[in-house]
């Protein structure tokens, strides 16, 4: 997993943003920079597959396009991430 999101978190820390993701267009992941302590960390969602259609009236997962629809709307709000020691 290490090695997969090497390159989108490398630009997350490069562009000091808080949010990213990585796809290939069936699969997404989403990624979040948090504080854990005193220190950074990367969080990452589940797989989300472009296939899932969301339901508001069952319990299912949310699609691809709301998840990204939701980053965006989040995103708008926040400043840089604090520059790495």
């Amino acid at each position: 997993m290490r090695q997969l999101l090497a390159q989108p978190v490398g630009y997350m820390l490069d562009l000091r943003i808080m949010y990213g993701w990585i796809t290939n267009y069936q699969q997404t992941i989403f990624l979040r920079q948090t504080m854990v302590g005193n220190t950074w960390g990367i969080e990452y969602s589940p797989i989300v597959k472009s296939t899932t259609h969301a339901d508001p009236l069952e319990m299912e997962p949310p699609s691809t396009k709301q998840c990204f629809f939701f980053l965006a709307s989040v995103a708008a709000g926040q400043g840089r991430v604090p520059k790495y020691a």
